[in-house]
């Protein structure tokens, strides 16, 4: 009876080895990943937009707030250790704020897109990189003015920005990144004065892709 338990545990404990070592292949970090191929995941940030009113006593207005949301993209690599990029993303937000020295208005960011050329390096787990390219935005304006007045708005512009990516596992990484967005003028012809409005924004953003 003892014999029999012991090889019982023998096998047990052969057989728990050889699970934790298979869930550890699945996700086990490597010394030199690669970064080729589709990937795709999520992202959360935080956006701080101006919004800058043209040739009127209105002051500027600033706004902040979360944004969530996915991407999806390509990578391949051209050699020396440059990798080349492509990608899209949308995220939801809700960046807001408001002017009250005066009529009180206040602007949201209800969400964001864009694609852009990423320029990495990699290093192994790391690749830094840059990016650039274009972005569209859609936001809500309202204004207390005759009783209250609201106005929709897609804006559109450029964006830039440079971060790092790090493989945690064969088909994962993290990534940090900031952007400067700048989504030009739009006028407001449905308000009051019809305000002329340039927009920009800074964002820090961090999140996870899954690696195909």
């Amino acid at each position: 009876m003892r014999k029999f338990l012991g090889t019982a545990l023998l096998l047990l404990l052969g057989a728990g080895t050889s699970g934790v070592a298979q869930a550890a292949d699945m996700f086990s970090p490597l010394p030199v990943a690669g970064w080729d191929g589709f990937y795709a995941g999520g992202n959360i940030g935080y956006g701080s937009a101006i919004v800058d009113h043209v040739g009127s006593t209105i002051g500027d207005l600033t706004a902040t707030g979360v944004l969530i949301g996915g991407q999806l993209g390509y990578n391949f690599s051209t050699g020396s250790n440059l990798v080349v990029g492509i990608q899209g993303d949308a995220d939801f937000g809700n960046v807001t704020g408001s002017y009250t020295a005066g009529p009180t208005i206040t602007q949201t960011l209800n969400w964001e897109a864009s694609v852009t050329g990423h320029l990495g390096y990699d290093a192994g787990v790391v690749m830094p990189y840059v990016l650039a390219g274009v972005t569209a935005a859609g936001t809500t304006r309202t204004s207390n003015i005759l009783g209250g007045l609201s106005q929709s708005a897609y804006l559109g512009g450029f964006t830039v920005g440079a971060g790092a990516a790090f493989r945690v596992a064969e088909n994962a990484s993290l990534f940090l990144e900031g952007r400067y967005n700048n989504l030009g003028s739009f006028t407001y012809t449905s308000l009051p004065s019809t305000p002329v409005v340039n927009t920009t924004s800074v964002e820090i953003r961090g999140g996870a892709n899954f690696h195909f």
